[in-house]
């Protein structure tokens, strides 16, 4: 049996292609504010995130048009994906499961592991777009 090459390889194969970098370093920050639970972009989370992060020494992920990962030290922006998938129910449980996948394989480091679920999975919603006519019908 082959062991799995784990998130590692996955985040190889992606990362020339995923919009990951440190805030203030090519990241758009300004987001379109739009959706139920949206009154603030994610930027607007991110000292409330490092903190959470160091008072529970956790990665801690905030999902937005950037999607915002932090241990409290450092901050990593992802910004891949299309508008739509804030109008798709359920995107948020189907990313956290694949992060505590990719976590799963990769709990040494953790935050790239999450960074690399989130861009894999905005990855494929813009992979998805290319056929997509409505809320319904993307699929990748």
């Amino acid at each position: 049996m082959v062991p799995s090459p784990g998130p590692s390889l996955a985040c190889a194969l992606t990362w020339e292609r995923a919009a990951v970098e440190r805030p203030g370093r090519g990241v758009p920050l300004a987001e379109p504010r739009t959706g139920v639970d949206s009154s603030h972009g994610s930027v607007d989370a991110i000292e409330a995130a490092k903190a959470l992060a160091l008072s529970s020494s956790a990665v801690v992920a905030v999902s937005g048009a950037v999607d915002f990962i932090t241990d409290g030290n450092q901050v990593v922006g992802v910004s891949n994906g299309v508008p739509m998938m804030q109008k798709i129910t359920a995107t948020g449980c189907a990313v956290t499961a694949l992060i505590a996948a990719f976590v799963a394989m990769e709990p040494s480091d953790a935050i790239v592991a999450a960074a690399c679920a989130l861009a894999i999975f905005g990855l494929a919603g813009e992979i998805g777009m290319d056929s997509a006519k409505g809320p319904a019908s993307l699929r990748s």
